[in-house]
């Protein structure tokens, strides 16, 4: 049991002894999806933070204050090394990042933006670093870029149907949906969507030969996969962002 007077004491402890990432930084992108991730999770209460201390990090991703992150953790779990050191930039210490690049001190960082460092009470930095929330957060960047390469594959195909003069057949709904797969329906409809104004949508030209290519015909099953995929993935990332996933989980129901 840590005595009370030394529950301050003890935070900084948390946070120090954690914060020990090494390599390379995040991008400010990065380090701002790990801290938005983590407002996300403690919002949903089971941490144990205290308002004070959720209401200074929330403070810190508004003032644009980014902590520097390194992408490799050294310390048990992957997600340690990323949480402390954005805690560590919370109460006053650790480094910044800002979009240019320029590195600052944390306590100078704060001060530029008119914020005090963070006074953590118990539980406080165990909260902001007992969490999954820096894979999650990196990983609903990764989410968009992937829906992003879906919709590129999708409308390269559409392109490339309207260049051969292909056969619009095999994206129609009835074929696309006899197989009820709901990636494969979802890629059939966004090339017929993107085709849709065109001269071989609207029966302007004939189809250039009665049976296409296999690599034509078979899209929508192929980019099916990939749309899947991005549904799994956006599905289980929501689940994860409107979670508590603390570790310990406190219940005081």
């Amino acid at each position: 049991e840590i005595p009370p007077e030394l529950q301050t004491e003890f935070q900084q402890f948390v946070l120090a002894s954690h914060a020990a990432g090494v390599g390379e930084p995040l991008s400010v992108a990065q380090s701002r999806a790990i801290m938005a991730a983590r407002l996300a999770g403690l919002a949903q209460g089971g941490s144990g933070i205290s308002v004070s201390a959720f209401e200074a990090l929330m403070a810190l991703v508004e003032a644009d204050v980014t902590p520097l992150v390194t992408r490799f953790g050294s310390v048990g779990a992957a997600d340690l090394a990323p949480l402390a050191a954005i805690g560590a930039v919370l109460v006053g210490q650790g480094t910044t990042l800002t979009a240019d690049g320029e590195r600052l001190p944390g306590a100078q960082a704060l001060a530029a933006a008119g914020l005090a460092p963070a006074r953590l009470g118990p539980k406080d930095a165990l909260a902001l670093v007992g969490a999954n929330s820096g894979s999650f957060g990196l990983a609903c960047l990764a989410s968009r870029s992937l829906d992003t390469l879906v919709r590129a594959a999708d409308l390269v195909a559409a392109m490339t149907v309207e260049a051969l003069g292909a056969s619009l057949a095999p994206f129609t709904a009835p074929v696309a949906e006899a197989r009820p797969l709901p990636g494969q329906a979802a890629s059939a409809a966004a090339i017929r969507e993107a085709v849709g104004g065109g001269d071989l949508a609207q029966g302007l030209i004939a189809p250039a030969s009665l049976q296409d290519a296999l690599s034509i015909r078979t899209v929508p099953r192929v980019h099916g996969v990939l749309h899947q995929a991005a549904a799994d993935l956006r599905e289980i990332l929501t689940v994860e962002l409107n979670s508590p996933t603390d570790i310990p989980l406190v219940d005081v129901a």
